[in-house]
């Protein structure tokens, strides 16, 4: 995106952006009013100081297949949600089975796209703030399979903890 300054200059303006794939057991307009600050945590529980709303994100909640349709959609996101999958993360409190399986992306329920005017890796702490957030509103204990990425020379890299993470294509 291109800004004109007050003396007529232009310059790119940064623009961020960052994609959260998820699954989650609630419907999308809970957590749609929940990331929009129109649904309270349960508890007052947060694991950021501030709540998804106020982290100055532009947020679009989505199901999964509504972000694969949208026409002009960038190729190589596509081609990072049909190949790329992701483990399960278990709490240490879950008590039921789990599986060392990898999940494909294109398997999982929602999307959040955000942007703000500010470093691709910044969009993508603030949203795995608002990611942890949804997590402990909605699936609380239950196992987590959720992933924040950006593009980063080219590709769709994966955030975890503040570090690029590099995960191949299954084959």
């Amino acid at each position: 995106m291109i800004k004109e300054t007050k003396n007529g200059d232009t310059r790119e303006q940064r623009k961020g952006e960052a994609y959260a794939i998820f699954n989650c057991d609630a419907p999308k307009s809970q957590i749609e009013d929940y990331i929009r600050g129109r649904l309270p945590p349960d508890d007052g529980s947060l694991i950021v100081e501030a709540l998804p709303h106020e982290l100055g994100l532009e947020m679009k909640l989505q199901e999964l297949g509504e972000l694969i349709a949208t026409p002009g959609i960038d190729p190589e996101l596509l081609r990072t949600i049909e190949q790329e999958a992701i483990y399960t993360s278990y709490p240490s409190t879950y008590k039921g089975e789990r599986t060392d399986k990898l999940t494909p992306l294109k398997d999982l329920r929602y999307a959040i796209t955000a942007r703000n005017n500010v470093s691709n890796k910044d969009v993508c702490e603030k949203l795995t703030s608002v990611m942890n957030n949804v997590y402990l509103k909605f699936n609380r204990g239950k196992p987590a399979q959720a992933v924040v990425m950006s593009k980063d020379e080219g590709r769709y890299r994966f955030w975890e903890n503040d570090e690029r993470v590099v995960y191949h294509p299954q084959n």
